[in-house]
């Protein structure tokens, strides 16, 4: 009897869970994603904020310099002398979970940026891997000072909406090799697209259930500097 009535539960919280799903599919969620003209700091925080719903603003960037100015050969010498950590892993997926159920992370190197472009520009995935910059500890504000007069350290109207500058400002370069593993992030998030595309898969709070969350070890890509070949490290102790 014990084990019924548990089933019972079970089964009965499996389909409130379901049905939370299905109603904000229905009733809340939006069909696609609006794309809009830049709006007031009031209209942003009431139509997308407070609903937590994401949008598409066009022109909201138009005035920064580096709409124009970076390209390949600009990062490269403005960024010529400038140590940079790029995260590298063997096909593109980090903070992924492999076959095995291990949660894997990228192997970080630091290095000079035009060696990181001239890895990315050979775009030979068999022999260095994929590279990735991708660090979010505001590496724009760390890492990237000779880019500091092309784009704000901060985005004022969106300061002006969430009560001060934000957390972090990051810097991201890569191609469509690198791909992000679904994750949470704990903040709100603005990204600016400077050139090419950023495709995002947008999961809602009511879909938890669905993720297949579990525990997984942990462990580090790793490649051999001669050899060429990939490992993945345990972490030691194991977390």
């Amino acid at each position: 009897p014990g084990i019924d009535a548990l089933a019972s539960v079970v089964d009965a919280l499996e389909e409130a869970l379901i049905g939370v799903a299905q109603e904000a599919s229905e009733l809340y969620l939006p069909s696609e994603i609006e794309r809009i003209p830049m709006p007031t700091p009031y209209e942003f925080y009431r139509d997308f904020v407070v609903p937590n719903r994401p949008v598409i603003i066009t022109g909201a960037f138009d005035d920064w310099p580096a709409l124009d100015l970076w390209s390949n050969e600009y990062l490269r010498e403005t960024l010529a002398d400038t140590m940079v950590s790029v995260d590298f892993t063997p096909t593109g997926r980090g903070d992924a979970i492999t076959e095995d159920n291990m949660f894997v992370i990228p192997e970080t190197r630091e290095m000079l940026f035009p060696e990181f472009l001239d890895i990315f520009e050979a775009k030979n995935t068999e022999r260095d891997g994929v590279p990735y910059i991708q660090h979010q500890n505001d590496s724009f504000q760390t890492e990237y000072g000779p880019l500091w007069n092309d784009a704000p350290l901060d985005v004022a109207w969106a300061s002006e909406i969430f009560g001060g500058e934000p957390d972090a400002v990051n810097f991201w370069m890569g191609d469509d090799r690198a791909v992000s593993s679904l994750h949470k992030d704990h903040y709100e998030n603005l990204y600016c697209v400077i050139a090419g595309e950023k495709h995002f898969t947008l999961v809602p709070p009511t879909d938890c259930y669905f993720m297949y969350e579990r525990t997984c070890d942990c462990g580090r890509f790793e490649q051999d500097p001669q050899s060429r070949e990939w490992k993945i490290i345990p972490d030691d102790p194991p977390r």
